[in-house]
């Protein structure tokens, strides 16, 4: 039986860590989901305030 977790690290560098756990875990980031090409596309999609950014965190 598979399951699933979800954790939640605060940290000063977000990207940094993502790189780290990517590579000791041997994850491949999935494709943006349709109808979105990219990621920059599907991130604009949230229409975030002005003085919030997507690459202040980043996810497995």
């Amino acid at each position: 039986m598979a399951s699933g977790i979800d954790l939640t690290l605060d940290c000063a560098d977000a990207q940094t860590l993502a790189v780290f756990w990517k590579t000791a875990l041997g994850y491949i980031d999935e494709p943006p989901p349709a109808p979105f090409r990219t990621r920059a596309e599907w991130f604009a999609s949230f229409d975030l305030p002005e003085d919030d950014s997507v690459d202040d965190g980043a996810w497995l």
